[in-house]
């Protein structure tokens, strides 16, 4: 999608201007749920980017997922300029995939420094933000919305954490054990990455935590509770 010079006007100031960028200042802090669901977002598949300043997120899902990308762009309806989402098309002109990008904040900034405290090359655990939010179940909830995936017995979770190397699934996993006492393992997937495992005993806890926080079009993602408590 692109926007017309008069896309970029509001009120009659361009959004470059000093009037809107005061107006962002100006904005109250994140909301609490914002912060969490934020916060799982970037363990999963966020991007969060440096943009002048301060950082700005953008987020992208598949067509299929356009429920979950239209639920986001709601969410951040006070954080962003981009009046409807962004589409991209396939070659043959089917829709590929949904976007949208916020305005860059202080509000994000942390989110960036926790996850690239040393370049926006070497990805690190936003470990600053989790020590304050802590891995609480909405962190949990978004986290599975992005990653995580079942196993065919319906109660296996893995979460695809190949995006983090094996050293910093070993911290996620002390993370899960901190807050849940759960014993989640780090476990290799297809003989090419390491993933981490959310075995089956805690199926029941799992899905007692996160099911309030996911969305009807995730719930095939949530561990199926049987009448046998573990925990």
């Amino acid at each position: 999608m692109t926007y017309t010079s008069r896309a970029w006007i509001r009120h009659g100031y361009h959004l470059n201007s000093r009037y809107w960028q005061q107006w962002k200042l100006q904005r109250p802090p994140l909301a609490p749920y914002l912060q969490h669901c934020l916060l799982g977002i970037c363990l999963g598949d966020a991007h969060v980017f440096r943009s002048s300043r301060h950082a700005a997120l953008k987020f992208q899902q598949g067509a299929h997922q356009y429920e979950f990308i239209q639920y986001l762009f709601i969410l951040f309806q006070q954080w962003r300029w981009m009046p409807t989402l962004g589409i991209r098309y396939t070659s043959t002109g089917d829709i590929k995939s949904y976007w949208f990008k916020t305005f860059s904040h202080p509000e994000f900034t942390p989110y960036y420094t926790a996850l690239y405290p040393v370049g926006h090359t070497s990805r690190q655990i936003p470990t600053m933000c989790l020590h304050r939010l802590g891995l609480s179940p909405i962190v949990l909830a978004y986290w599975i919305i992005c990653d995580g995936g079942l196993h065919r017995d319906g109660r296996t979770l893995t979460l695809h954490t190949q995006c983090w190397t094996y050293t910093q699934q070993q911290e996620l996993v002390s993370l899960f054990y901190t807050f849940y006492g759960w014993h989640v393992q780090c476990r290799r997937h297809k003989n090419k990455y390491w993933v981490l495992e959310i075995p089956a005993p805690y199926s029941d806890a799992c899905a007692r935590y996160i099911s309030p926080w996911i969305l009807p079009s995730f719930a095939y993602k949530v561990p199926r509770e049987t009448s046998t408590r573990y925990l």
